[in-house]
């Protein structure tokens, strides 16, 4: 008994406070763990409630989208059917003018051949300037119109 080297068996009391100490240190790993999870269920909720937000923004985006590229396409063919109107009346317009062009010139060749005809004709009934004669223009009354 008086060797001092022997080794004697922890006392149930010794064993109690480590066993304690143990289940002390992994409860509070556990809880660790636990709000640790919740933590990450919180985020990952908020990760998917911003994606379901993106999602339906992403949504209502390429709506707006479809709809001005919808009303871009009508402006464009509007455009295109007021561009052809456009051709469409200035052709029109441009024969037209050509039409009236040629009865301008249809008139203007009419009046110079009158013209003609008149100059020939008081060629022919007026005598030279030397001589009076009782059927000079000024005397005729048809010279006054």
């Amino acid at each position: 008994d008086g060797h001092g080297d022997t080794k004697r068996a922890p006392s149930a009391e010794a064993i109690n406070t480590v066993s304690d100490l143990e289940v002390a240190r992994r409860v509070d790993a556990l809880a660790r763990r636990e709000e640790e999870i919740e933590r990450l269920q919180s985020e990952l909720q908020m990760a998917v409630q911003r994606e379901d937000s993106l999602r339906k923004k992403l949504s209502h985006v390429q709506n707006e989208r479809g709809r001005d590229r919808q009303k871009l396409d009508n402006l464009s063919n509007n455009a295109r059917v007021k561009q052809q109107q456009i051709e469409l009346d200035l052709r029109h317009w441009r024969n037209e003018a050509e039409r009236l062009q040629g009865e301008v010139n249809k008139r203007d060749q009419w009046l110079k051949k009158a013209r003609d005809i008149i100059t020939e004709y008081q060629k022919r009934t007026i005598p030279p300037s030397g001589a009076q004669s009782p059927a000079t223009p000024s005397a005729m009354p048809s010279a006054k119109r």
